[in-house]
């Protein structure tokens, strides 16, 4: 008996993109954290001329760092829950349990505003969705520091050129976690049109302004906890999957990560 291919959606499905307006749930931003240093663009960056999109910084009150691990790797589980109303659709490109977590990527929409819908030719884009995001080792951190774990993400344009990096890092303190989230551009004039850091409407320094990755974190206490405890027992790791994202310092502004995340589970 041949059977299907398997497919990591954890049972979700998606709406046609835009066909369903909906308003977000009342939410709060979360406390910012304290203690975290300030952070910058390493001088190899700057002087490729990467800019600042956007920063923000939480206090994550009962998530582990753990938690967020397995929330990485396990994205389809909980996509929806992230950013009700928001998030549309989830879909990896490349599994982490197949392909290991450094060379794993996904696809998604979601709409930016309470009252933005999507537009079903951007929403088809690269053949997937309307953000594509490769997974990356901590080779290319762009940041002069780093908590104690951490998650590379960033886009490509047509010819490969990574673009755009989006930065998770995190660690624990008493009664939850804390939380930075940063991201940043190439002033890349062959490949993705972006706009130049003096018409940027976020300058550095910015710090929780970027709604939606605030609505997204906010979600984080309220779902993960209960989720992470219905799934860390589950048997498969093929399912239930786990990388280890804590990370050392290696040198001056360099990371990498503690373990080897570039191989797959089995």
């Amino acid at each position: 008996m041949k059977f299907p291919q398997y497919v990591a959606t954890g049972g979700q499905t998606s709406i046609p993109f835009g066909s369903v307006e909906v308003s977000w749930p009342k939410w709060e931003k979360l406390k910012m954290a304290e203690g975290i240093p300030e952070i910058d663009l390493n001088p190899e960056y700057k002087e490729k001329g990467w800019y600042f999109l956007y920063q923000g910084q939480h206090f994550l009150p009962g998530v582990t760092s753990k938690m967020i691990d397995w929330f990485w790797n396990n994205m389809e589980k909980g996509y929806y829950l992230w950013a009700p109303g928001s998030h549309k659709s989830f879909q990896w490109i490349k599994t982490p349990w197949e392909y290991g977590f450094t060379n794993s990527g996904h696809t998604c929409t979601e709409t930016m505003h309470p009252e933005q819908t999507l537009d079903p030719t951007v929403a088809a884009g690269d053949g997937y969705g309307m953000l594509l995001y490769s997974r990356y080792d901590m080779d290319v951190y762009p940041f002069d520091m780093c908590l104690k774990h951490c998650i590379v993400e960033g886009t490509k344009d047509e010819n490969e050129h990574t673009w755009m990096l989006n930065i998770h890092m995190w660690e624990d303190v008493p009664g939850g976690a804390i939380h930075r989230t940063a991201g940043c551009v190439e002033k890349y004039e062959q490949g993705a049109k972006v706009l130049p850091p003096d018409e940027f409407p976020m300058p550095k320094g910015t710090k929780n302004a970027f709604e939606h990755g605030e609505y997204e974190i906010a979600n984080w206490p309220i779902f993960l906890p209960g989720l992470y405890e219905v799934w860390k027992n589950h048997p498969d790791p093929t399912q239930n999957v786990f990388y280890d994202l804590s990370v050392k310092k290696t040198g001056d502004y360099q990371w990498a990560y503690v373990n080897d995340n570039t191989k797959p589970v089995i």
